[in-house]
């Protein structure tokens, strides 16, 4: 009768045991992936306020010397083609702050006097290394209006 009671004793530890592993495990996941995800908005947005910090200086430099009837431009925005390259948002927020802050110079500039060819030129061709694996960027498409607009394709070398 006692080992009996004593088997059971022990079982019932052994399942309390492992329901309280099995229980930390999981918990253990879900507080990781919940960080994982502040992490990301955090990055996100630390990189919107240094961007609309450069923009705000830009444009006020830029209203204060301008005539009224003048293009000037007020913003980038990057559009990013991957050629067999897989998509992270991590990189993508890296690849999107390097390309906008080669061009930040051209914020507040007339629309007029900026030359597309040199503007491609920023960009084009290079080699950008991020986590240990070099990227080569291509420019494909320039639109530039008050909003500056640019297609890079991003391929893994």
């Amino acid at each position: 009768m006692k080992t009996i009671a004593v088997k059971f004793l022990i079982s019932s530890i052994t399942g309390l045991l492992a329901g309280i592993l099995i229980g930390c495990t999981a918990m253990t996941c879900l507080i990781s992936y919940r960080i994982d995800s502040y992490h990301e908005k955090i990055v996100s947005l630390e990189n919107t306020v240094e961007e609309t910090k450069i923009k705000y200086t830009k444009l006020k430099e830029s209203l204060e010397e301008l005539d009224k009837n003048k293009f000037i431009v007020e913003d980038i925005v990057v559009y990013l083609i991957y050629d067999n390259v897989e998509k992270d948002i991590f990189d993508k927020i890296q690849f999107e702050k390097y390309i906008k802050k080669q061009y930040e110079s051209i914020l507040g500039k007339e629309v007029d006097t900026l030359d597309m060819e040199l503007l491609t030129n920023v960009v084009d061709r290079d080699v950008f290394i991020l986590e240990e694996k070099e990227y080569r960027l291509k420019v494909e498409r320039i639109l530039l209006s008050k909003v500056f607009k640019i297609w890079v394709s991003i391929k893994e070398i």
